[in-house]
Parts: C-alpha cells; structure tokens; sequence
C-alpha cells in the first residue's frame, strides 16, 4: 500500500493535502480529537478552508475545549458559502457560548441557526434545543417547549440529551417525579444507541 500511495504522489494523482486529509479524518474517526485537531490546524495553515476549520473546530469541541475551539468556527463562519454551512457553524457557536457563558451570544447565535434550518428544514432538532438550552436556567417552562419541538425532528439515537435536557428543565421547576422519569428515558436510549448524556 505504501507502494502504491508513493506512486501515486509522485506521479501527481494525489497531492499531500489529500494524503493529510485522510490522516486528519482517520484521527477523528478513531476518536483522536487531540490529534485530529493539530492535523486540521496545520492543514488549515496550508488550506485555510471552510472544511478545514470547522474540523478544526468541532475536534476541539469535542475535547471540550470551548474557547480554544470558537477562532476556528469563527474563521469557518467567514468562509461558509451556502445556509447549511451558516447553520453548522451557528450551531456549533451557539454551544460554544452556552457553555462559555456569553448568554447574550449565546441566543443570537442559536436564533440564527434556527432561523435557517427553518427555510433549510435540516437540523431543526438541534436548532431546537440550542434555544431550549439557552432558556433552560432562567425560563425552564419556555425551556420546556423548545426540547419538545426539538424532539418532533430527532431520530430515537439524538433524543437521548434532549431528553437528559428536559430532566434538568423540570428538576428546576421542582418537578422530581417527571425529572426522573425523563432522566431514566435518557439513560435508557442512551444506553441503547450509546448517545448517553448524564442530566445535569
């Protein structure tokens, strides 16, 4: 295989940014978010493209390193080109503030992602909740609402930090019993499609 790929790069049918791609998404893939995210930031040195940073982004978010990963949405944001684009990265932004505190950037971001997966009709479930999360702590009945729109458009496997959501939502209304019931719900799909989210 080694054979092969020298081969081919030396004769010009595939290029090192190619080659590199394949490496940044294996890490990704194989869950190597550390590595992953060095691997897009030096390809986005190379190619500063929408793709690259928002990978860049999304490995660090997934690391959980909020700030570190808001540059490089905010690049992927200046070079998304059509609504779905706008709405990834408005998505990603909107938890990046939720989870950095910044509430006021928090609702703007998350309503302009809404707002295009609105005329998109793509990814109104995380639309949804983004807004549910953002009312979650000040107004959780409001909070309430948007988790269950959010759920008229997730698939069984996304509904499980939604429903984690909404447990949190009616422990702050002083409703236990419903907050166990939805927080068993979220373990028990969770556990079953392995998209588990411990409520708050």
């Amino acid at each position: 295989m080694k054979k092969l790929t020298l081969s081919l790069l030396c004769t010009g049918l595939i290029t090192s940014t190619v080659l590199a791609d394949d490496v940044c998404i294996g890490a990704y893939n194989a869950n190597n978010y550390p590595q992953a995210a060095a691997c897009y930031i030096q390809q986005s040195k190379i190619d500063p493209s929408y793709t690259n940073y928002l990978r860049a982004g999304k490995s660090k978010l997934k690391q959980g390193l909020y700030t570190e990963a808001l540059p490089y949405f905010l690049e992927a944001e200046k070079k998304a080109h059509d609504l779905t684009q706008y709405s990834v990265v408005y998505s990603a932004l909107g938890a990046i503030y939720t989870y950095t505190g910044n509430s006021e950037k928090q609702y703007y971001y998350s309503m302009k992602d809404l707002e295009i997966s609105l005329k998109t009709g793509e990814s109104l479930g995380s639309a949804y909740s983004n807004i549910g999360m953002y009312y979650i702590n000040s107004q959780p009945q409001q909070a309430l609402m948007y988790f269950e729109k959010a759920l008229e458009y997730k698939e069984e496997a996304e509904s499980a930090v939604t429903y984690s959501n909404m447990a949190s939502a009616y422990g702050k209304i002083g409703n236990p019993s419903k907050q166990e019931e939805l927080a068993l719900k979220a373990i028990a799909i969770g556990e079953k499609t392995g998209q588990y989210t411990k409520p708050k």
